[in-house]
């Protein structure tokens, strides 16, 4: 019964949360963002997004070029038919922004500046890393405010 109460405050306090999942791409580099991804709590986010209305644009992203290549880039095994780096991280900007970011509230531009500045922020600290510290996850509400991991293992 304390759980349901629990639960109902938790569902009238929290709409939403977001994940960022950051990875390396092996040992010896340094961590990266793998995503951003609206999630309606910590276990389930939407799967099939609308994005005929929020189509990929490159040009919107040009003013954060630099900072995307730097903290939010393509591994080596990926997109192995591209030999031209730049190209590769576009294409995982396209996928990451048509899998995840599409399924935010954000525009193109906010969603991707924004991912930017959440990593940047816990770049210092990462913690709660698994498979062999490659990845690792932090979750903010709905406001984008850091969720206290004491709370998030008492739900988990």
């Amino acid at each position: 019964m304390i759980k349901l109460i629990f639960f109902l405050i938790m569902i009238d306090i929290v709409y939403g949360m977001f994940k960022l999942n950051v990875r390396r791409c092996n040992q010896y580099d340094d961590y990266s963002i793998n995503y951003l991804r609206y999630q309606y709590d910590f276990k389930y986010y939407p799967q099939f997004c609308n994005y005929e209305d929020k189509q990929f644009e490159m040009n919107n992203l040009e003013f954060m070029r630099y900072s995307l290549d730097e903290f939010w880039y393509a591994c080596d095994y990926e997109y192995k038919k591209e030999s031209s780096y730049y190209k590769k991280n576009e294409l995982l900007w396209k996928d990451m922004w048509y899998d995840y970011g599409s399924c935010t509230p954000f525009s193109q531009y906010r969603y991707f500046n924004i991912s930017i500045i959440l990593f940047y922020n816990y770049k210092p600290q990462f913690k709660n890393c698994y498979y062999d510290n490659q990845y690792c996850d932090y979750y903010y509400d709905d406001k984008l405010f850091p969720v206290d991991d004491r709370f998030t293992s008492k739900i988990l």
